[in-house]
């Protein structure tokens, strides 16, 4: 009777994992699909820098059904010293015109160690990685509550990571030049405080995790659709389709906003 419970139990514990697995690697737009997944791994190692990294103008996002424009910048971000899990968010979310402040927190859930297949063109990495990985944590950001259509951002943040010879942490670009290529995938959802007001939210770098299949139109890289070009895509279609664009779209678009 032992026996057959342990196993129930291995079975269940597998197809959960199973689960998890094929959902992060749909959030990659499936670049993983020759990744192999490993045990979780306890790694003791400050990650803050993996967050603020990529430049501003490569975060891409979107709020509610419509796809609406969201741009979030990651000002500061400091481990607590107390719960080596925990980092400290200091930052800023801007949609159409409207810009807000806010403080959370991102909490390390789990990490898992991953096994490539492929290391860059011509695997010109292949012998510089030691260990690659994929962090699982949630995060809950919360808007300034004196400002106007304020609220909270809250979900779950998926983060591609690496160590090389050195035992030094970098951000996984390993893959980059790849279709689809996507890192810090924030997934979760926008709650306006005091209001049933509830939206959808998707953020990450150089794509959008789970996007609608008519919003991302883009093989190479991103590419959001004509459908949908007034909710605050106009300026970046402009730069990415028009031989000449307009100063006033690549201003908007290296715009420093949050300052």
């Amino acid at each position: 009777m032992k026996i057959k419970f342990i196993l129930f139990l291995l079975i269940i514990s597998n197809n959960i994992f199973s689960h998890k697995v094929d959902y992060i690697k749909e959030i990659f737009n499936n670049n993983w699909e020759k990744t192999k997944f490993g045990k979780q791994i306890t790694v003791d190692e400050n990650f803050s820098k993996i967050w603020t990294q990529t430049e501003n103008y490569n975060i891409f996002g979107i709020i509610g059904d419509d796809c609406e424009r969201l741009r979030i910048k990651l000002i500061s971000v400091k481990r607590n010293p107390k719960n080596h899990n925990e980092y400290f968010v200091i930052g800023k979310s801007k949609v159409k015109n409207v810009i807000d402040d806010f403080t959370g927190k991102i909490t390390i859930e789990k990490i898992y160690k991953t096994k490539y297949e492929h290391f860059g063109a011509d695997d010109e990495l292949k012998n510089q990685v030691k260990l690659t990985g994929v962090i699982i944590a949630n995060y809950q950001f919360f808007e300034n509550k004196k400002q106007k259509h304020s609220g909270k951002f809250t979900g779950k943040l998926y983060t591609k990571f690496y160590f090389d010879n050195n035992n030094i942490l970098k951000y996984d670009d390993i893959n980059a030049q790849s279709d689809g290529y996507l890192n810090n995938a924030f997934v979760g959802k926008w709650a306006m405080y005091n209001s049933n007001i509830s939206k959808n939210t998707k953020w990450g770098d150089y794509r959008v995790p789970l996007s609608p299949k008519d919003f991302d139109i883009g093989d190479s890289e991103f590419s959001p659709s004509e459908k949908y070009m007034n909710k605050g895509w106009q300026s970046y279609h402009d730069i990415l389709f028009t031989l000449h664009p307009n100063p006033k779209s690549l201003e908007i678009e290296k715009e420093i906003w949050w300052k």
